[in-house]
């Protein structure tokens, strides 16, 4: 089927393409922000939407096409670095910041950055011929087994998505690797599906693999799907939890650190003083007990900024569902509280606030520029991992309603706002110790400038 990629032929002696789609990209079966599959029984619909399903696919693929540009060869790069989206080019400013002038980069991305010039991975062009070759062997694949195989026509249909993204998109990246050669390969992202494919099947390409996450560290087993050679760590404790989750034997442990940057200027001391309060709001999870955390906390927030006419501004994550946005918007309704929209890190902290926030990559940049912060990690419930990523850092918690009135409270006093301006200051002096920066990411480019 793959007669561009022997990797892929191989596997697939050993694979069915519904498993082996699962096996090179696993990490939708894991990890609380990704939903589960539901499996669903072989119908007359199955037919149908599988049959429609890869013509879909392919259709979108040709309507690319005609929006994409050829790639030209070019000589012999360094290093290659793959990055998701906008929201990880600022981790992307800091590690080509600290490259080495004599050291050739490309960026490939999933979608287009806005400071840096990367090759999309979707859009990269490949000859029509190699499309249509790929849609006629996979209808021909999926008949053959419909008239043979209903179990297994039942698998391509429940993973469908995984299948057609899988094929097209090693077509596409074994046409970016015939015009590009490159020495390293440096991933901000080792879980995502284009990472595991690069790595898994086209790791061959490169001297070392490297990778890390610039995110936040947290206990989720997302972390076991986690694929390179060399992957960083940005802190002890996050070295602790990718050693709990006992990653590949294959995969080494290295000492690196945080991409944060602060920004050149920092708000004034006196700005925070009486401050309105920035909720960062967190994602819908699987995780029903974070899930009642975050509803009871949302309930006693507004409560509270009601009886104690504080103004709010409430940050959603993008990637918050309809129903639980409506439910923002109802509460925000009925309340002096503002949803807050904005495109940038940057943008976001271009204002004093005091930040409530649940443990997130955002907290990353609200500590390195010195916002005070509360950190809502266990709101009534007992978490499964009593510490957290910021339990020695000096944030205070909150835990329960009585926290959150003691501190709203306590926030109209200008005294105390003093007090909590300079532990900000002592949380961001935590966090560059722990997290070494800038040295980490010195570090990082070190090693695999030595690769020759």
């Amino acid at each position: 089927m793959f007669s561009s990629n022997n990797k892929i032929n191989d596997l697939l002696k050993k694979y069915t393409l519904p498993d082996l789609a699962n096996y090179i990209m696993p990490v939708r079966f894991y990890g609380s922000h990704i939903s589960r599959i539901n499996q669903k029984e072989f119908t007359l619909l199955s037919v149908i939407k599988v049959l429609v399903g890869l013509s879909a696919y392919f259709i979108k693929q040709l309507k690319i096409y005609f929006q994409s540009s050829n790639i030209n060869n070019d000589k012999e790069k360094d290093l290659l670095i793959l990055t998701p989206n906008v929201k990880y080019e600022r981790f992307l400013c800091a590690l080509i910041r600290n490259l080495p002038s004599n050291i050739n980069y490309k960026v490939i991305s999933l979608s287009k950055l806005n400071l840096f010039s990367s090759i999309t991975i979707k859009t990269i062009k490949v000859p029509i011929r190699h499309l249509l070759l790929c849609y006629c062997q996979l209808i021909i694949y999926a008949i053959q087994t419909l008239f043979s195989n209903t179990k297994l026509f039942n698998n391509i249909s429940n993973n469908l998505v995984q299948i057609n993204k899988l094929v097209y998109t090693v077509v596409k990246l074994n046409q970016f690797f015939e015009k590009y050669k490159f020495k390293i390969y440096f991933s901000l992202a080792p879980s995502i599906d284009q990472h595991q494919i690069i790595e898994k099947i086209f790791g061959h390409n490169f001297i070392k693999t490297f990778a890390m996450r610039p995110d936040n560290s947290n206990y989720t087993n997302a972390h076991m799907t986690i694929s390179t050679q060399n992957l960083f760590y940005k802190s002890d404790y996050e070295k602790k939890i990718y050693q709990n989750y006992k990653l590949d034997s294959k995969c080494n442990l290295l000492e690196g650190g945080s991409l944060n940057e602060p920004f050149e200027n920092y708000l004034r001391p006196e700005q925070f003083i009486q401050a309105p309060i920035l909720f960062i709001d967190t994602i819908d999870t699987n995780d029903e007990q974070r899930d009642e955390s975050r509803s009871a906390f949302l309930l006693d927030l507004y409560g509270a900024i009601s009886k104690y006419k504080i103004t709010l501004f409430h940050k959603p994550h993008p990637g918050l569902s309809k129903k639980k946005m409506n439910q923002v918007t109802h509460y925000v309704a009925k309340s002096n509280a503002v949803i807050l929209k904005v495109h940038s890190v940057h943008e976001l902290l271009s204002k004093p606030y005091i930040v409530f926030a649940f443990n997130s990559t955002l907290m990353y940049d609200i500590i390195i520029n010195r916002f005070p912060v509360y950190v809502i990690s266990r709101y009534y419930n007992s978490d499964k991992h009593s510490e957290h990523e910021f339990t020695s850092s000096g944030i205070e918690n909150i835990n329960n309603i009585n926290d959150m009135t003691r501190i709203l409270h306590k926030l109209k006093n200008p005294y105390y706002c003093y007090d909590l301006i300079n532990n900000a200051q002592r949380v961001q002096e935590w966090f560059i110790l722990k997290y070494h920066i800038p040295n980490g990411v010195r570090r990082m480019i070190s090693i695999m400038s030595d690769i020759n």
